[in-house]
């Protein structure tokens, strides 16, 4: 659906369509791609338009509701003008575990205090287990802002405490566990490398998935030799950690390796090369980046075209020439 979201209507007066046009719409919708009325109606929408969407909202099935918040985060994703933050904000408390999963997806950029406030609530006290996981992945941002300096030390400090609790507790699910992990991993806290080594060591093949993530999140270089050798793998969902954790950790003798998995038949494993290529830059990889650049052209195949483009832009700025030893 990306990409196909049509022209706002008014566009010569930048004004929304009008909320009864838009809520006619969404009573009206079959589930499938919404129209331009639905897409932009419910953008910015003010206390006003809020209060005319919330009974509208509670009368579509939960199926729906969950589908729409769906096709609103993906909008979301290819056009940053749209702000549902409203409808996202509002479905945090509905009574469906799918819909409140889906509503922290769809306020996947809210870095706001009260977002923060009700994802520390949900990892502790939702009764549903996608929903907790779902939080505490997304206290990830949080986590990395905190290292950044860009959120106050009380609320850092409740995102770390939040994490480390949620991981050390063995009695928690692996699933929430991991994505606790995951999370912490943008941390510089003293337990995150010890976190990492543990899950690494699991016997679980999705925890060692995670610890591949995170050993690229952590920025440190004292994972360089796992996250090579994982590159070997026989498991997919490793192997495209590794390849991400390649790109994160700037790994130069990674390169070669990743020039193979140019022609990988694992889509996502391809893309996530090409990322990773990108990240560490170097003439060895801005080398492989044109010729697949060359191929994608003759191709026509744009999406794989504009991925590369964008991973040679920034090959172009990263490491320059600093991997000359791995020159043929």
């Amino acid at each position: 659906m990306n990409g196909d979201i049509g022209p706002v209507k008014d566009t010569a007066s930048g004004q929304q369509p009008d909320i009864v046009e838009t809520l006619n719409a969404l009573q009206h919708w079959d589930g499938g791609v919404p129209d331009t009325d639905i897409f932009y109606g419910l953008s910015d929408m003010d206390e006003h338009r809020v209060e005319r969407f919330v009974p509208v909202w509670q009368e579509l099935p939960p199926a729906r509701r969950a589908g729409l918040l769906h096709h609103l985060t993906e909008a979301s994703e290819s056009n940053v003008d749209l702000n549902y933050r409203a409808p996202g904000m509002l479905a945090l408390e509905d009574p469906v575990a799918a819909v409140r999963k889906a509503a922290i997806e769809l306020l996947w950029e809210d870095e706001t205090r009260e977002l923060l406030q009700k994802l520390l609530l949900l990892t502790q006290m939702d009764q549903a287990l996608s929903v907790r996981s779902e939080a505490a992945g997304a206290l990830g941002r949080f986590a990395l802002a905190a290292e950044l300096g860009k959120l106050d030390r009380v609320q850092g400090a409740a995102v770390k405490e939040a994490l480390i609790d949620l991981w050390q507790n063995r009695r928690e699910d692996f699933e929430l566990r991991r994505r606790a992990l995951e999370s912490l991993a943008n941390s510089s806290d003293v337990v995150v490398p010890e976190a990492i080594e543990e899950a690494w060591q699991s016997e679980d093949v999705d925890l060692r998935a995670s610890a591949l993530y995170a050993m690229g999140r952590s920025c440190d270089q004292r994972w360089e030799e796992i996250v090579l050798d994982a590159l070997r793998t026989d498991d997919p969902a490793m192997r495209y950690e590794a390849v991400r954790a390649s790109g994160e950790l700037e790994i130069i003798a990674a390169v070669p390796v990743l020039g193979e998995m140019l022609e990988d038949q694992d889509v996502e494993i391809c893309e996530a090369a090409i990322q990773a290529l990108g990240e560490i830059g170097g003439s060895r990889a801005l080398s492989l980046l044109e010729k697949l650049a060359t191929v994608a052209e003759d191709d026509s195949d744009e999406n794989r075209l504009e991925a590369v483009e964008e991973a040679l832009e920034n090959a172009s700025s990263a490491n320059l020439d600093l991997n000359f030893g791995l020159e043929n």
